[in-house]
């Protein structure tokens, strides 16, 4: 989506101004879950006190790539949570990634869903590290990408102080979560696919720098390069330092440029 032109600060004459390095422009890379072999390892949790429930499952009709994608159906009461969670049995290392990436398909803009991270040592123990998404237009029409730097990954206020960061290096798994703080019921169905780690984007390959050589000067076609003639001392020393077979050699050489000059012409009279 184009981003509106910033409006240019006043800068005294001489002075250079400070522009913000760009951040790395990014990829999908490493594939979590593309939902092509099965969605198994997907397990429900909900908050038993409360009338919530929620489903996940493979869906083969709708996907952004590949066979199928995630659909997750979910009716959560209010102040309740469910979460359709993957969790590992170790931690993994995402260490090579910048974040996490999703494609989401919604059935109406504005549709909340929180990204979890969940890092630790066994699935026992578990930190959260959370972040909001919300869908657009672009979710409803098709399939939105949202990408998650880790420094986006914040923990929750009921686990810590907020400044904590997640360690991609102790992965143990994510989670889509689904609450309703506003005091109304929160129902929908929603669609993932592609949950991948984010990578940087790799500069385009170096071009060869091509060999530079010295152009001949162009010739017209009934025309011969005459050398320019040089005064009679430095005859003297042409003529004592040539034999005849240097003569001879510098005669071809001299013969074989005009020819392959004259060539193309040549050719182009034959056709």
């Amino acid at each position: 989506m184009p981003q509106p032109a910033p409006v240019p600060s006043l800068i005294s004459e001489g002075e250079t101004p400070a522009i913000d390095p760009l951040p790395p422009p990014s990829e999908a890379g490493e594939v979590i879950d593309d939902f092509e072999r099965g969605v198994n390892e997907w397990v429900v949790f909900a908050d038993e006190k409360k009338d919530t429930e929620l489903t996940c499952g493979r869906d083969e009709a709708n996907s952004h790539s590949g066979a199928a994608g995630l659909r997750i159906e979910y009716d959560i009461a209010s102040d309740s949570w469910a979460t359709c969670s993957l969790v590992y049995p170790s931690p993994q290392d995402w260490g090579e990634g910048l974040g996490l990436t999703v494609r989401l398909h919604a059935e109406r803009v504005g549709q909340q869903v929180t990204l979890v991270a969940y890092q630790g040592n066994s699935p026992d123990s578990l930190s959260h590290f959370e972040f909001q998404m919300q869908t657009d237009q672009e979710a409803v029409a098709g399939w939105q990408r949202v990408d998650v730097p880790w420094n986006q990954l914040t923990q929750p206020s009921w686990e810590g102080n907020g400044t904590a960061r997640f360690d991609p290096n102790r992965a143990m798994g994510l989670a889509f979560l689904f609450d309703a703080p506003d005091g109304r019921r929160n129902s929908g169905q929603l669609w993932v696919d592609n949950v991948s780690l984010l990578s940087a984007v790799p500069p385009a390959s170096a071009t060869p720098e091509l060999a530079v050589h010295p152009q001949p000067s162009v010739i017209s076609e009934n025309e011969t390069s005459v050398p320019q003639p040089a005064d009679e001392s430095e005859r003297e020393k042409g003529r004592k330092g040539l034999c005849p077979g240097s003569t001879a050699i510098g005669l071809v050489t001299l013969i074989g440029v005009i020819w392959a000059r004259r060539q193309p012409s040549f050719l182009k009279e034959q056709k």
